[in-house]
């Protein structure tokens, strides 16, 4: 029988399964005006305050960053546009720290007559490196064309193989 049928997903390791499962990340519910009207676990878990001491009040304090009022109405233009924004935020935690956070915040939507936007953020993990002379020597030696494109997907670096057989200069 096939895991999708037993209705569980198939094995994966700790860190690929960390990588993708949302279900932990602490999300909060901001009105167009800038007040929390929704708190999770993971919200209190991540910057510890408790919902009752945050609901109801402005989600600018809990931003450990600058004020930037044209940026932040950029970005809500962008969200009530449906397109949604991400990037890397600093957070205030409750004890005063400085949290760098990995910010998710959805297209605006609707509870009654208030415009919304949810808001999800995990605490940036530790990510895997390698040396340059390591993976230069791998790349290097492959038999196999590989390339490295940045987030745009244009190539910044390819090896012989694919240069001579994928016809990629």
């Amino acid at each position: 029988m096939d895991s999708t049928r037993r209705g569980s997903d198939p094995p994966t390791s700790d860190a690929a399964r960390d990588l993708f499962d949302a279900s932990t990340d602490a999300a909060a519910v901001v009105s167009a005006d800038g007040v929390v009207i929704g708190w999770t676990r993971g919200a209190e878990e991540l910057l510890g305050h408790r919902a009752a001491d945050v609901v109801g009040c402005s989600a600018a304090r809990l931003v450990a960053m600058p004020a930037d009022p044209m940026r932040v109405a950029g970005l809500v233009e962008r969200c009530r546009a449906g397109m949604g924004w991400n990037g890397l935020v600093t957070l205030r935690h409750r004890d005063g720290r400085r949290l760098d956070v990995d910010l998710r915040v959805s297209a605006s939507f609707r509870i009654g007559d208030r415009e919304c936007f949810l808001l999800s953020a995990r605490g940036q993990r530790q990510q895997w490196a390698v040396g340059r002379s390591v993976l230069d020597g791998f790349l290097l030696r492959s038999p196999v064309g590989m390339a490295v494109l940045d987030l745009d997907l244009r190539y910044v670096w390819l090896n012989d193989t694919l240069e001579r057989f994928g016809g990629v200069p």
